[in-house]
């Protein structure tokens, strides 16, 4: 990496006083990015300091990356309305639709007003319940497993739980082969969605390429799928305690509904982030427990002296203190969503550096969390840093696996309660290792995942609890 840096003047704030990292010529530092996203802003950081301008090449401009937390609370929180989505979102609307995740604006306000019902504490009751039997279910199929002593591939099961967790909570039914096509089409949109972020020469999707078309048929499926369950769900005027529904009849300040282009897209925004961030989360701490005995040892004699013998329900989750921690540290580690990112709407100055309008602020929380001047042993696993819960006051933007501000996501409380559900209903049952030899790799996509999966050898060492 190559850098120019400046001390920064006094006054006026001269953006081109900042370090940049200019990369190579044409294409700038997108080569670097593609090849190890998480490595070179990690090094970037480290050696430029908490801002620095990244030469994207001539198609894309640039980028200022920022990792210093009084910016990033600026920027998400303390002048938020002047920060938008921006480019970088608006290439994933043509694969996900303008949602709540997407949308900018009076758009997005009116969305999320709509939407926050769906979250309510009567709907997050019900899911409880639904996350507890999803769980059971899990629990049953790796018993086999677990007697035969084969190896199983622990991602694949956690985003399998976590995709029927969030249908089943947002249609309220077993949607039976439907639920397969929905399946189905989850990983071709979310791998065209990271290339369309970051390979900005990308054809539109109306471009009749290869790779387009199959996108095209995929999102074809997938809304055959769920128009044909809105529709049924309007013809019988069935009233449920589920997403569906709180979408059906949700209303604006001028009482208008939401219309099923709109029903569809938020119904795919909770999918993809309902499921993809959930499952890599449990993933990643199982990797985590196998790896660190006395943190496993730590959480199971927390679930023996909080549950005994029956299994977690959402009541017992304020007592799983460190079951809590584990899953906090895990997401500190390797936060599901590993950057953020916003357009400056008008020039705005931060602690003396300046943002111009249309510059892209990125904030990566993967950097932030494993920054030294934050963290003590930042690289190290320690759940007992989160006893206390997430970190408040000045320093809460050192910790944002969800966001922050008024964008911050609208189902962190959801997300947290299925996975401790999940993870605690498991380890009472199995201890997991990891297979001898292996050490996952991760793969950045729009989340953080194990590459290849994670395979995992279950062994049982409770009976199953009541």
């Amino acid at each position: 990496m190559t850098f120019v840096s400046s001390r920064l003047p006094l006054a006026p704030p001269d953006a081109s006083a900042l370090p940049l990292a200019q990369g190579r010529p044409f294409v700038g530092n997108l080569p670097f990015i593609l090849s190890d996203p998480l490595g070179f802003f990690l090094r970037l950081s480290r050696s430029a300091g908490p801002v620095a301008r990244v030469r994207l090449g001539m198609a894309m401009g640039e980028l200022l990356l920022v990792t210093d937390p009084a910016v990033i609370a600026h920027v998400l929180e303390g002048n938020a309305g002047n920060y938008r989505k921006g480019r970088f979102y608006q290439r994933l609307r043509g694969v996900f639709g303008n949602n709540i995740i997407l949308a900018d604006g009076p758009d997005w306000r009116r969305q999320r007003h709509m939407a926050a019902p769906a979250f309510s504490a009567r709907h997050l009751e019900a899911a409880g319940w639904v996350m507890a039997g999803s769980a059971a279910s899990l629990v049953e199929r790796l018993d086999g497993a677990a007697r035969r002593g084969e190896p199983v591939d622990m991602l694949r099961e956690f985003m399998d739980v976590a995709l029927n967790v969030i249908i089943k909570i947002l249609f309220g039914v077993d949607v039976g082969a439907r639920a397969e096509a929905i399946t189905a089409a989850i990983e071709p949109l979310l791998r065209e969605g990271e290339r369309r972020v970051w390979w900005p020469l990308r054809p539109p999707l109306w471009v009749p390429t290869p790779v387009n078309r199959h996108i095209r048929s995929v999102l074809a499926g997938f809304d055959r799928m769920v128009y044909e369950l809105i529709e049924e769900r309007r013809r019988s005027g069935e009233r449920c305690e589920d997403i569906l529904d709180a979408l059906l009849h949700a209303r604006d300040e001028a009482g208008a509904g939401l219309t099923d282009q709109q029903i569809r897209d938020e119904i795919a925004g909770f999918i993809v982030s309902g499921h993809e961030t959930t499952g890599t989360t449990l993933a990643w701490a199982l990797e985590a427990l196998s790896r660190h005995p006395a943190v496993d040892t730590a959480v199971r004699r927390e679930l023996d002296d909080v549950l005994g013998p029956r299994r977690p329900t959402a009541t017992d989750l304020p007592q799983l203190v460190y079951t809590r921690a584990t899953l906090y540290e895990t997401m500190r580690l390797n936060p599901a969503v590993w950057t953020i990112s916003r357009q400056a709407v008008a020039d705005d100055v931060v602690q003396g550096i300046p943002i111009r309008a249309g510059t892209v602020v990125m904030m990566p929380p993967y950097v932030v969390h494993r920054t030294a001047a934050h963290w003590p042993n930042p690289e190290g696993f320690d759940p007992e840093r989160f006893r206390n819960g997430e970190p408040r006051g000045t320093s809460k933007f050192t910790y944002f696996p969800f966001g922050g501000g008024p964008r911050r996501c609208l189902g962190a409380h959801f997300s947290m309660m299925e996975m401790q559900i999940v993870l605690a209903t498991l380890l009472q049952r199995f201890r997991f290792s990891l297979i001898p030899g292996s050490l996952p790799e991760a793969m950045v996509t729009l989340t953080i995942r194990p590459r290849d999966g994670l395979w995992m050898i279950p062994e049982i060492v409770h009976a199953q609890p009541a």
